[in-house]
């Protein structure tokens, strides 16, 4: 559960730190500096968010797979029935 407390905390770290990227974007005069801001900042945030749902994941199918009895919305959730 540890774990998966972590990652929570990461993703919801990720997740500030792209929005706030986001409202320097909308400060950006030009759509050059937008896309130049996109792909520098924004895109390999969301990579990060991606791995570690990716991780999450795997954190609960290792927990169902050695019988760790944790709330069924969480198996639910992951896409682990």
């Amino acid at each position: 559960m540890q774990k998966l407390i972590g990652k929570d905390i990461e993703s919801a770290r990720a997740f500030r730190k792209e929005v706030d990227y986001a409202r320097q974007l909308a400060q950006m005069s030009t759509s050059e500096d937008q896309i130049r801001f996109y792909k520098a900042n924004i895109l390999p945030v969301k990579a990060d968010e991606k791995q570690i749902a990716n991780e999450e994941v795997q954190i609960l199918t290792d927990a169902k797979a050695r019988g760790v009895n944790l709330p069924e919305a969480l198996y639910r959730e992951a896409g682990l029935k």
